[in-house]
């Protein structure tokens, strides 16, 4: 506790912190708690695993024998939520390294390392700077271990090859959403058939982050309009009562209230317009 309290003291004023702590109605309360039960199970688990290997070699066997263990038994499961991240296995591969188990490690980590790839908030491949895991050596020699290069250099591969799958989707994208727009433009009528295979197809895409959801969106509004507007909202009206995919019941319900709106808006305007014409 005593060092809780000098923590505190660098951040409050001295006669501040003894009000807080000592006064009469003391605002802060010390509670002690095994440090190892505060890290288990949290994100600074695979941190706090990760700094204990690096003076691995001073310990015993034995417990150096749980550490090891306890993350071969991590990898075995996929303990996603354990390892955390890709910078994460990077600077535990890293450690386990510099303690020579590169080859033991490097291909067991790798996969690992692929299944944490960031998917969502994120526009392009993430690309990991070796010189973050840069070191000064005895011979004063600065820059990152080779084998941590490597591994580095192979996720940094496995990120950029999924997000061009990726960009090569939207490219498909864009072919098909520009046959939509020649549709809509030649007014051609779609049958219950096609205008279902139409909307799946563009449901279909909201999968891909790399398209633009409001021209999505613009298209499907346009082709319930117009090419499929006889059909539409019985399809839509079916697949509410039917689908049991939570996000296509959403988008169908929107596209159905959204087809309502300009219907009734449509009638408004042409009751104004009989109105001008009778006057």
């Amino acid at each position: 506790m005593g060092q809780q309290i000098a923590n505190l003291v660098k951040i409050l004023k001295s006669d501040t912190m003894i009000e807080m702590v000592y006064g009469n109605q003391p605002r802060i309360t010390f509670q002690e708690q095994s440090k190892r039960e505060l890290i288990i199970g949290s994100p600074f688990e695979i941190a706090s695993d990760t700094m204990q290997l690096s003076d691995i070699y001073m310990w015993d066997d034995l417990e150096a024998g749980v550490l090891l263990k306890k993350i071969e038994r991590k990898i075995k499961q996929n303990d996603l939520d354990y390892f955390q991240s890709q910078r994460a296995v990077i600077t535990l591969f890293n450690v386990l390294q510099k303690n020579g188990l590169a080859r033991i490690y490097a291909k067991k980590l790798l996969p690992i390392a692929h299944n944490l790839m960031r998917n969502e908030g994120i526009y392009e491949a993430e690309q990991f700077n070796s010189e973050d895991w840069a070191y000064q050596d005895y011979d004063e020699c600065f820059g990152c271990d080779s084998f941590t290069n490597k591994f580095i250099d192979s996720i940094n591969a496995y990120n950029r090859s999924v997000f061009t799958i990726d960009e090569n989707l939207a490219k498909n994208t864009e072919g098909q959403l520009a046959e939509y727009q020649k549709l809509i433009k030649d007014k051609v009528e779609l049958d219950r058939e096609k205008y279902i295979s139409v909307i799946n197809n563009i449901f279909g895409m909201f999968y891909n982050r790399h398209n633009n959801t409001e021209d999505l969106w613009n298209i499907l509004l346009r082709i319930s309009r117009g090419p499929g507007e006889k059909v539409a909202k019985s399809v839509l009206q079916d697949k509410l009562e039917s689908s049991k995919d939570e996000m296509e019941i959403v988008r169908c319900n929107h596209l159905l209230s959204e087809i309502q709106m300009y219907e009734y808006f449509d009638m408004r305007a042409e009751e104004y317009q009989n109105f001008e014409e009778d006057m």
